[in-house]
């Protein structure tokens, strides 16, 4: 074995055992991405690696939620390396929704934190429907569209099937803005006012509309004065 693929692997095996020692909390960003690519890259140094991705991307977060296109244009990264790495966010996401399976969430407040959770790691705008009960508690939630958000292409058909399947009173809609702020734009607010006065036809009241941006949300039902007259039909 050559000697420095020896002191590669001495490297490797310390960085493996801290880890399992002391977890990731004290870990600079640069040694965390490279314990990472560890296991897409095998037999390399990939110290020097996770410093030019970090200098590129700015912030471990930015590079976890980068397309995986973006992050093969570093060189040095390959398919399995962007694969690897573009999944981690997402990884986070599903682990985060799997640990609240069967935790009663309800209250506008927790609910809008719950939605904002839901979108981590995505890169693309989604549109989430939340069905609720009458004690305003979460009976399910789901994906129903990609793409840009409004009242044009939001399909109102498929939000009824999914609530009164579910048997839902009320609703919570959500949507994020990847690259932008949680300020509701008009399109937003027009597609909420749509949304609510559509739902309330079907004895259903839709409750909150939040935005969600890769680092905040906002909830509408939270600033009533300034957005309430949006989630009340007429």
């Amino acid at each position: 074995m050559p000697k420095e693929h020896k002191i590669h692997e001495g490297h490797r095996k310390r960085l493996r055992e801290r880890f399992v020692k002391e977890g990731l909390a004290n870990f600079d960003p640069h040694v965390v991405l490279e314990l990472l690519l560890f296991y897409s890259i095998p037999q390399k140094d990939t110290n020097e690696l996770a410093h030019k991705i970090l200098e590129h991307f700015g912030s471990l977060s930015e590079v976890f939620e980068a397309p995986v296109s973006e992050l093969m244009k570093i060189d040095g990264v390959g398919f399995n390396s962007a694969v690897l790495l573009s999944m981690t966010s997402q990884l986070c996401n599903v682990y985060r929704r799997d640990k609240k399976k069967g935790e009663k969430i309800s209250g506008l407040e927790n609910i809008a934190r719950f939605a904002s959770d839901c979108f981590i790691g995505m890169t693309t705008e989604h549109f989430l429907l939340i069905c609720m009960d009458n004690e305003q508690s979460v009976i399910c939630h789901r994906f129903i569209s990609e793409g840009s958000v409004d009242s044009s292409q939001v399909d109102i058909r498929k939000m009824a099937e999914i609530l009164l399947g579910a048997n839902a009173t009320a609703a919570v809609i959500a949507h994020n803005h990847p690259r932008g702020s949680a300020t509701p734009s008009q399109a937003d607010l027009k597609t909420t006012r749509a949304i609510t006065d559509k739902l309330h036809m079907l004895g259903i009241e839709l409750l909150d509309h939040v935005i969600v941006s890769s680092d905040d949300y906002l909830s509408l039902a939270a600033h009533p004065r300034k957005y309430g007259c949006y989630l009340q039909h007429g």
